[in-house]
């Protein structure tokens, strides 16, 4: 382990006179644990090492399991050339460059995802987890990119909730990204364990008060209607009264154009 040690200290440094030196003196390329933790590769991805990750593929191209955890760090921290070093090593595993993907997608790291999808274009699976991640996260441009390769802008969840975008969106409160799905035809109405209407009672719990209007102006009136009958929760409710009055002014509004001569 102390070989190990000096190994990684060396790759993080980013010394790849040092590192070529302990491999030809018969150094390891440690793969790390099972958790990838001391993993040399992934410390040359992380850190932006591409020099060093070609240098350490070249004494041991056929550790999988060290690629995997590499290719996600890379593409986490946004390291394109140390992508690329590591996509060549990938024999079409599609859950090795679909975990990368999400990694890329919670980053916004929308040139990394492009890299990453001309390597596997048709994991539609894990092309919908990336874009979860990316609402999550709230990056509308990585989104705008990725809705161009999911065949459901609802796709659910792992638990098998429909929505997740727009709920992950909406709950953390990332305005930009909800009218961006929005706006490519995400279904306010999906339901998770809790009931109907998921991404609304998420944006009203954590008091997304521009997120709650937003997603109220897609429903129409006997939608609106249903929600204001059905809700429980507080927060909801108040944004629901707050909505309530601001419909009635304006249908009093509309009827006073409708009618010249009376005063609102």
């Amino acid at each position: 382990m102390t070989d190990n040690k000096e190994m990684l200290d060396a790759v993080e440094a980013g010394h790849t006179e040092t590192v070529r030196q302990l491999l030809e003196n018969g150094a390891r390329v440690y793969a790390g644990d099972e958790n990838g933790h001391g993993c040399v590769l992934s410390a040359a991805a992380e850190n932006g090492r591409a020099t060093i990750l070609e240098l350490l593929l070249s004494f041991a191209p056929d550790l999988a399991v060290a690629q995997t955890f590499a290719l996600s760090k890379a593409a986490a921290n946004g390291h394109s050339e140390s992508v690329k070093s590591l996509l060549t090593h990938v024999d079409d595993n599609d859950e090795v460059v679909g975990l990368a993907l999400v990694a890329a997608a919670e980053h916004g790291h929308t040139q990394i995802i492009e890299l990453l999808l001309d390597k596997k274009s048709d994991i539609d699976e894990a092309n919908a987890a990336a874009l979860q991640a990316a609402a999550r996260f709230g990056h509308p441009e990585t989104t705008r990119f990725l809705l161009k390769y999911v065949g459901d802008i609802d796709e659910p969840d792992d638990w098998g909730h429909p929505g997740a975008a727009l709920r992950e969106a909406s709950e953390n409160g990332h305005v930009e990204t909800v009218k961006l799905l929005l706006g490519h035809g995400a279904d306010v109405h999906c339901e998770d364990e809790d009931g109907p209407e998921a991404a609304l009672r998420a944006a009203a719990r954590c008091s997304h008060a521009e997120i709650v209007a937003l997603l109220l102006g897609k429903y129409g009136t006997s939608e609106f209607a249903t929600v204001r009958s059905t809700a429980t929760e507080p927060k909801l409710l108040e944004f629901i009264r707050v909505e309530h009055k601001t419909r009635l002014r304006q249908a009093i509004r509309e009827e006073n154009r409708n009618q010249p001569g009376l005063e609102i």
